[in-house]
């Protein structure tokens, strides 16, 4: 960051709050009792707090990181455009191989970025366009793009509870870890506010049947998005939109007996679908096996186990060797994605958020079981599609980061998406016992 951004963020701000006034009416739709007009301004807020909070933490505290490499690498594609824009634009929309060889080619250094980093450098790079390189109007822009998958996520989630906006938007807009991590120029913004949007458009699509079209669009922006930063995201949320849909249907079923009849049927036909899915994406993708899960587990567990030997951050998981393994780890991985790191393994000011978080999820799960038991707790998640889903989801993706995470520092970091999923998910079951229903 240099003295352009204290020129300028200021500068875009006040653009972006007058646009955010101006549309704001027609960006909530009808909404007569401003139910969730009143969220939008204080959503955006933070998510802009969030993206300037992350640049000065890493300039200030980490003194670096991935968020000012990626900023660094998109300012050669930047000064091509200035030059030459058509060259500039073929960077940007080029494939993998190419744009890394024509980076290198300008930089005259070797460039280490995934397929994923080469991703993040070329949004940054096309902000970059509109704010003249400047850092934090380019991280204010990614903190928007995910703002608008969190807001579309949020009305599609407040149609279904209505009673229920103040706790939706508790757990969508304003965790700290969320709204932090996901709000800076990182791979997490994007994937955050595209998995947003991939909800937004499969609700619209097969369940409000409208704008059929645009929700296909979105739908596959949002998947491709998601596929080339975190395929794991999106391995992890398909099975979660497949039991939603077969559920969200089966209720249109008449017949009291076919419906308890066909629930065996579509759980059953879906869980071949997600194992025929899942199989042909990891061909596909060639990294995704189970055998490619098993040796990253392992092999991620026991290099972080060697790097952080004497560090705290470190959390043993257990031999990692084969798919049964695997299972064994399984309940284990799942309670440390959700509920660690505990206060007292804080140690840093940045952990301390996950550290309260965790705590209060940890809380709110054992008040929520102790008050309606483990079989009306479980009754109350059969009646809900939509909380069936998300914990499918928090589940899912709970293993997968609890198994190959190793400590808690990335762990804060990976485990933002499903957050929201979870936190409201624990909000509608705790409503069946609160004065406020859905």
């Amino acid at each position: 960051m240099d003295y352009k951004d204290i020129f300028l963020t200021p500068l875009y701000l006040f653009f972006i709050y007058l646009i955010a006034y101006l549309l704001r009416n027609k960006i909530c739709g009808p909404d007569k009792a401003g139910i969730i007009r009143k969220y939008f301004i204080p959503a955006l807020t933070v998510k802009i707090i969030g993206a300037i909070a992350l640049g000065l933490i890493y300039q200030f505290y980490y003194e670096g990181g991935d968020t000012f490499a990626y900023f660094g690498w998109s300012s050669a594609i930047y000064h091509t455009f200035i030059e030459s824009p058509l060259t500039g634009l073929k960077v940007i929309f080029e494939d993998y191989d190419s744009a890394l060889i024509d980076l290198m080619k300008l930089t005259k250094s070797i460039c280490y970025f995934d397929a994923s980093g080469i991703f993040v450098v070329k949004v940054s790079a096309l902000f970059s366009l509109f704010t003249f390189h400047t850092y934090l109007p380019v991280a204010i822009f990614f903190s928007i793009f995910s703002f608008t998958g969190l807001w579309v996520l949020f009305k599609t989630v407040v149609k279904i509870y209505p009673g229920l906006h103040k706790q939706l938007a508790i757990a969508i807009f304003f965790l700290p870890s969320v709204f932090f991590w996901g709000s800076g120029l990182l791979k997490d913004s994007l994937t955050l506010g595209a998995l947003g949007w991939l909800i937004y458009s499969f609700y619209n699509f097969f369940f409000d049947r409208r704008q059929l079209i645009l929700s296909v669009i979105i739908l596959f922006l949002s998947s491709y998005i998601l596929f080339i930063i975190k395929s794991y995201i999106l391995l992890s949320i398909l099975p979660a939109l497949i039991i939603w849909l077969f559920l969200g249907y089966k209720d249109k079923i008449r017949s009291k007996l076919l419906r308890i009849v066909s629930t065996p049927v579509i759980l059953t036909m879906a869980f071949f679908l997600i194992v025929y899915g899942t199989k042909n994406l990891a061909a596909e993708t060639g990294r995704f096996s189970y055998e490619k899960v098993i040796y990253t587990a392992g092999y991620q567990a026991y290099h972080l186990k060697k790097q952080s030997m004497g560090v705290a951050s470190y959390y043993a998981i257990g031999e990692i060797s084969d798919m049964s393994s695997i299972i064994s780890n399984t309940p284990k991985a799942v309670f440390i994605a959700l509920f660690r790191p505990f206060l007292w393994e804080v140690r840093n000011p940045v952990m301390l958020l996950s550290a309260l978080e965790c705590t209060y999820f940890l809380l709110l799960t054992i008040s929520i079981i102790w008050k309606l038991g483990f079989l009306k707790f479980f009754q109350i998640i059969n009646k809900e599609p939509y909380v069936i889903a998300a914990l499918l989801f928090t589940l899912i993706f709970s293993v997968g980061i609890g198994l190959t995470s190793g400590n808690f520092g990335t762990l804060v970091r990976y485990k933002i998406p499903m957050l929201p999923f979870f936190l409201s998910s624990l909000f509608i079951i705790r409503s069946y016992f609160s004065p406020q229903r859905h």
